[in-house]
């Protein structure tokens, strides 16, 4: 029961932080958190290829091993891949904020 539930918070833990790197390309954040949300689904495959391991002799103390293994090599290369300063697009700001401001002057205007 413990390990299920490990399982059970340690998905979240790791996709919701995933999500944080659509902001390293802000033109494609959409595409991002797309292939991150497939991902995360595709996944569950896992509980098939633990069912065909344990179809196969494979103890699950064995399979539970190789899935941490992958896990503490997903937060290892995390640590040291992660940038120390976040990206910013200056062509993005700059066009957003200026269609803001325009879009605020013109309805001043058109209210006088």
């Amino acid at each position: 029961v413990a390990g299920f539930f490990l399982l059970g918070i340690g998905g979240p833990g790791i996709q919701m932080p995933a999500y944080q790197l659509a902001g390293l390309v802000p033109g494609y954040s959409a595409a991002v958190l797309s292939a991150f949300a497939a991902l995360f689904n595709l996944s569950e495959c896992l509980f098939g290829a633990f069912f065909l391991g344990r179809a196969r002799g494979a103890s699950l103390r064995r399979m539970f091993a190789g899935y941490a293994a992958v896990t503490l090599l997903i937060l290892a290369s995390g640590q040291l891949l992660w940038p120390a300063q976040p990206f910013y697009d200056d062509s993005l700001s700059s066009s957003s904020s200026e269609g803001a401001s325009d879009s605020g002057e013109s309805e001043g205007e058109d209210e006088e």
